[in-house]
């Protein structure tokens, strides 16, 4: 998947990144893996730990937090599930 692609829908493209997506794009926090979409409803340290281990990861949630590393780019919205849905949606057309 190109990440250009997801990034302009997220209105992010100006974010520069140095990393493509997996052939698999998106994760759960269950099931975490590098160079994926993911979103997360609430930061506590169990999750943190889970994210902070990864890299590339494109992160939807709803409060940044500097607790996590920079290799991750955090997306803020209301409604990080919603968000993430449309994206699976809309980019699993193509």
């Amino acid at each position: 998947m190109k990440i250009g692609k997801i990034k302009k829908d997220l209105g992010i493209d100006h974010v520069k990144t140095r990393f493509e997506l997996r052939n698999k794009w998106f994760s759960s926090v269950k099931n975490l893996q590098n160079n994926t979409l993911v979103f997360i409803n609430k930061i506590d340290k169990t999750n943190l730990k889970k994210i902070n281990r990864h890299r590339n990861l494109i992160l939807l949630l709803n409060k940044k937090s500097r607790k996590i590393n920079d290799s991750i780019i955090q997306i803020e919205t209301k409604n990080p599930k919603l968000i993430f849905f449309r994206i699976i949606e809309k980019f699993s057309k193509n």
